[in-house]
């Protein structure tokens, strides 16, 4: 086969998500797939970031830079276009796959403009109304978000879970406490890994340590991620419960610095309001941080019983679950729980899944 990928999620600076799925989907597919012909295409658009931040030496993937839009004679070349960012060619050949990583969108409103939020619903309708060939989605409860939504054949839609990366283990000691000490981190923590936005309940996560703090609590909270979309707002409300030195807000960090504070945490606090996979939380998980997680949407999937569940609109239970983990014991038995779970997922598997799904569409 001949199979071509768009990598353009690897030009944005700093990428998360989306970018992490391209990154390690094409690293594993190179070790895993020696016959199949790759093209990375990646978007003339985005050579204004550079060059795209991946290294494939293997003989059977070549980088190729393509045109908006797509050159009709180059799509003749392939048997297989994947579109991992949601973006497609519009010609009839090849065969196309798109993965969709949420409907966090489509069910919601307000957590995005709303310009922002029909352009994107609309390039939904026009893949799923005929222009794709097969759908990847990222978990259960994804396909059944897009099927509720659009009507789509469920045959149609292969869910492949995404991974974590091997170099996220537990680290120590002096690299630790350096990471905390270059962001102003003293003693123990409540982290939270994600954009500042609201699908992310940050507010109500400071509304819980509060609490949590009023009751006896003694640690900070970090927030570690890039502010989105509604952060003034958000930003207003934490800033009014008078917690300025206790809260600590990292910004984006380099990931060397992302596996040591996920290991330093006392706990990891992810009460979501919508994911579609919920990555962060695999990633505590492979650094024996014990993780509270929402209990809705994709993160029950993800989490197992490996996690601390609480209703994400409940301060009172995010704060609960706080109190948990202040017990070392509670810390501890977790701690093992989700270093075990995080093992069932890598990115190899991600690959070989994918290259399944290729696979099937080319018979």
């Amino acid at each position: 086969m001949k199979i071509g990928i768009d990598i353009s999620a690897l030009g944005e600076p700093n990428y998360t998500g989306v970018g992490v799925y391209v990154e390690n989907l094409v690293k594993n597919l190179a070790k895993i797939d020696n016959e199949n012909e790759y093209t990375l295409c990646y978007r003339l658009s985005r050579l204004k970031y550079g060059w795209p931040k991946i290294a494939v030496s293997q003989e059977n993937f070549r980088l190729k830079i393509i045109q908006e839009p797509f050159n009709f004679l180059f799509g003749r070349e392939l048997d297989i276009f994947h579109g991992p960012a949601e973006r497609l060619p519009s010609y009839s050949h090849p065969k196309k796959i798109v993965t969709i990583h949420d409907m966090a969108v489509v069910k919601g409103e307000g957590f995005w403009t709303d310009d922002f939020r029909e352009m994107t619903i609309n390039r939904y309708k026009e893949l799923l109304s005929g222009a794709v060939d097969s759908v990847i989605t990222v978990s259960k409860n994804s396909k059944n978000d897009i099927v509720e939504h659009f009507q789509i054949d469920p045959l149609l839609i292969d869910v492949v879970y995404e991974g974590v990366d091997s170099s996220f283990v537990p680290s120590h000691g002096e690299i630790v406490e350096k990471t905390k000490k270059r962001h102003g981190i003293n003693g123990n923590y409540i982290l939270n890994v994600g954009a500042l936005q609201e699908r992310k309940n940050v507010v109500r996560i400071a509304q819980a340590f509060k609490r949590y703090r009023e009751k006896g609590g003694d640690c900070s909270l970090v927030f570690c991620g890039k502010q989105a979309y509604g952060y003034e707002r958000i930003k207003s409300e934490i800033d009014s419960l008078g917690l300025e030195r206790l809260i600590i807000e990292v910004g984006h960090v380099p990931h060397e610095e992302l596996v040591a504070l996920y290991s330093g945490a006392m706990m990891f606090c992810f009460p979501s309001l919508f994911e579609g996979f919920g990555l962060p939380l695999l990633e505590a998980f492979a650094c024996g941080c014990p993780v509270i997680s929402s209990n809705v949407t994709s993160l029950p999937e993800v989490a197992g019983d490996a996690a601390y569940m609480v209703d994400p609109y409940s301060v009172e239970d995010i704060t609960n679950g706080m109190l948990f983990f202040s017990e070392e014991g509670n810390r501890n038995y977790y701690r093992g729980k989700g270093i075990e779970r995080a093992k069932e997922f890598s990115w190899e598997k991600t690959a070989k899944g994918v290259l399944e799904v290729y696979k099937k569409l080319s018979a």
